[in-house]
């Protein structure tokens, strides 16, 4: 009698469990487009950008419920081209999510992003054409964002795109609204190299009114090895385009990474503090003091507009011309380099060592030479 009892209860159960199940299911057939539209809804509602999504969510059950989108497209109505494209998304969603009205996604995960500078670009003149830009607001996420291999494409000096920028790997914990964060990121910058950098960062984002602001902040930069910069500070943001930041930049020596040839610094601490204000694209004003690796440094100038397109370009006299302030440094070794006529390669014959140098340009006029004075003259240091 008993055993008929246990197995009668056992079905019930299992009767339960199965209705569980069906119904979740069915809910799930109903979640991957009520995701879609969500996430439609908050892209455009942000940015005003149309999300277009190749055939409908795959779902997962393993490790966690999740749901899929293939060939995510970030589009602007009119423009041919597409801003951001996204190769796959994966969006976690928990279980009591399934059975809730409102929609809870738990972690986000990208994968294969590829963003067009020249689309960005086009939306965001297409957007000042219509109106005044909207305030800039920081994005809420509640849950955590990965993000592997992103490449950022832009055209070269010859009109050629290019992956100016690649991030291999991102993970940040959230971002809240005065809450501290958590990200670590594996980039490359491929007018240095094609080795990665390593950031880690913990910084607390803040809005107030039409500004933004990271602050404060905390972060490591390192480039292989163990060599690292460290850098504390804020980053500060409005909405007419000023930006502000100070950062200090500590190091037990300048990292290997950094090469500033023919300079030859020396095996001591690096601290400086720099700081910013103005605008990104010019003209902006910039300020940065104390050692670096032995040698005193005091600057204080302001870059023109469009001096970012001239480092590009390589155009440092330009630049020269156009930028006013003073730099400063107190002592500066150099290698003494030689070219010999029947070589093409230089070679390093020694050292010249300068003391109190400044460079000094007050009138940024196209036609008045900025000039880099040494108090006292140079004197060369043969190599043993």
């Amino acid at each position: 009698m008993r055993a008929h009892r246990s197995w009668r209860y056992l079905l019930i159960v299992l009767v339960l469990a199965a209705s569980f199940l069906a119904f979740g299911l069915w809910r799930l057939s109903r979640d991957d487009e009520r995701l879609t539209r969500w996430l439609t809804d908050s892209v455009q509602s942000a940015t005003g950008l149309q999300m277009g999504v190749q055939g409908t969510g795959r779902f997962g059950f393993w490790p966690r419920l999740s749901i899929a989108l293939d060939g995510v497209q970030l589009r602007s109505v009119g423009d041919a081209g597409s801003p951001a494209q996204i190769g796959t998304m994966r969006v976690q969603v928990p279980w009591s999510s399934v059975f809730g009205r409102e929609l809870r996604v738990s972690a986000i995960t990208m994968n294969d992003v590829v963003l067009d500078a020249v689309a960005i670009n086009t939306w965001l003149a297409r957007r000042r054409d219509i109106g005044p830009m909207p305030a800039l607001r920081w994005p809420q996420l509640d849950a955590s964002l990965s993000i592997h291999r992103l490449r950022y494409r832009a055209p070269d000096a010859q009109g050629v795109e290019v992956d100016t920028f690649v991030l291999d790997d991102l993970q940040l914990d959230r971002w809240q609204i005065d809450q501290p964060a958590v990200l670590d990121a594996s980039f490359v910058l491929t007018t240095l190299g094609p080795r990665a950098f390593q950031l880690q960062a913990q910084c607390t984002p803040r809005q107030s009114g039409t500004s933004i602001a990271i602050e404060p902040c905390a972060a490591t930069l390192r480039r292989g090895g163990n060599e690292a910069l460290a850098l504390r500070g804020y980053l500060r943001h409005d909405d007419v385009a000023r930006v502000e930041s100070q950062l200090r930049i500590e190091a037990p020596q300048l990292p290997r990474w950094i090469n500033l040839a023919p300079i030859r610094t020396q095996p001591k601490p690096v601290d400086l503090a720099l700081r910013l204000v103005g605008s990104i694209a010019g003209p902006l004003k910039a300020k940065l003091g104390g050692n670096l690796s032995g040698m005193g440094v005091d600057t204080d100038v302001v870059l023109p507009y469009g001096w970012i397109a001239q480092i590009r370009a390589g155009e440092w006299n330009a630049l020269a011309e156009r930028t006013t302030g003073f730099a400063r440094v107190d002592h500066l070794r150099a290698a003494d380099v030689a070219t010999a006529s029947n070589r093409k390669d230089a070679i390093e014959t020694g050292l010249i060592e300068m003391d109190d140098i400044e460079w000094r340009n007050d009138t940024a006029a196209e036609s008045s030479p900025s000039s880099v004075v040494p108090t006292h003259p140079a004197h060369s240091v043969q190599r043993r």
